[in-house]
């Protein structure tokens, strides 16, 4: 377990119960609150919502990414040249979410990515070029690969006794992954091979997780079981290949039969908050970090 300690500054016109919010705490996943996004977190911290109804989003930015390298190489009867380049783009990811306060607890509806990124996009471009006194041969390489990951999480919480609640989440996802290929090959200015294909991956998948949360005024305590994740899978491929100074031609698609695959293993997160002083808290998540928050105050007549 790795720690390290992140210090936060929050100025708020709330009173003297105001509490630091699970975004402002690395993301912490099993304690503090973020209103009705709470939804893809803990379930059991639903139990404790005071509100009927609650509705939320957030939007998390996206990197970009461009990458060029390339090197030459000279001898007295050949030259030869290579230059690749390649981007990556990122969706970045939006989590909406609701909430509805029931009996004794809330229940929750949220739809999100699987992942941090949201949807990822790649695309590379890679040619080399050999030159000699008889021959000129160029041979590019392309591709491209899309993935988006959307899945519904439903979450249930409930007050058993006193402070201590409990809460059940049910995550249903989609993923689809798509390559494509293009292999092309010059001999001379003339096209001499050509091989192209197209690869796509789709999935069903579904994770259980349960929760635990006990809170008083003062401090926090979490844990949630996550049973991992079981994926229904299944792979096409569509290629075709020619090569035209020997007249070779032929296409086809190959496919993987669908099988069912346990890609995540079981995980336990845990947590704890504490409130040290009216401006200070301190959090711990398992595994995971310290978070040290420091909150100042202004008072709503000033």
């Amino acid at each position: 377990m790795s720690f390290f300690f992140l210090t936060l500054m929050a100025i708020t016109l709330l009173d003297a119960g105001a509490r630091a919010s699970a975004f402002s705490l690395g993301r912490i996943q099993t304690v503090s609150s973020d209103g009705s996004l709470d939804v893809i977190r803990n379930p059991a911290i639903l139990a404790s919502h005071r509100e009927n109804n609650g509705v939320g989003f957030i939007v998390l930015a996206a990197p970009f990414h461009e990458h060029r390298y390339g090197y030459d190489a000279y001898r007295s009867s050949w030259l030869t040249s290579f230059r690749a380049r390649d981007r990556r783009y990122t969706a970045g990811g939006i989590r909406l979410s609701y909430i509805k306060k029931i009996s004794g607890g809330a229940i929750g509806f949220a739809l999100d990515t699987d992942n941090a990124q949201g949807a990822e996009y790649y695309r590379y471009a890679k040619t080399y070029t050999s030159l000699n006194a008889a021959d000129q041969n160029i041979f590019t390489m392309k591709g491209s690969n899309l993935t988006v990951s959307p899945r519904l999480v439903i979450s249930l919480g409930k007050m058993v006794a006193g402070n201590h609640a409990v809460g059940a989440q049910l995550s249903l996802g989609y993923t689809q992954a798509g390559d494509r290929y293009l292999f092309s090959s010059l001999l001379n200015s003339t096209v001499d091979q050509r091989h192209h294909a197209d690869k796509k991956t789709d999935g069903m998948n579904a994770e259980a997780s349960l929760g635990y949360s006990y809170r008083d005024a003062l401090s926090q305590a979490g844990i949630m079981v996550r049973s991992g994740r079981f994926l229904l899978k299944r792979t096409k491929i569509h290629y075709t290949h020619a090569e035209f100074t020997s007249s070779l031609f032929f296409a086809g698609s190959v496919s993987e039969p669908q099988h069912l695959k346990y890609d995540r293993g079981l995980s336990i997160v845990a947590g704890g908050y504490r409130k040290l002083t009216s401006f200070v808290a301190v959090a711990l998540r398992i595994p995971g970090d310290v978070v040290l928050f420091l909150m100042l105050k202004i008072n709503r007549r000033s």
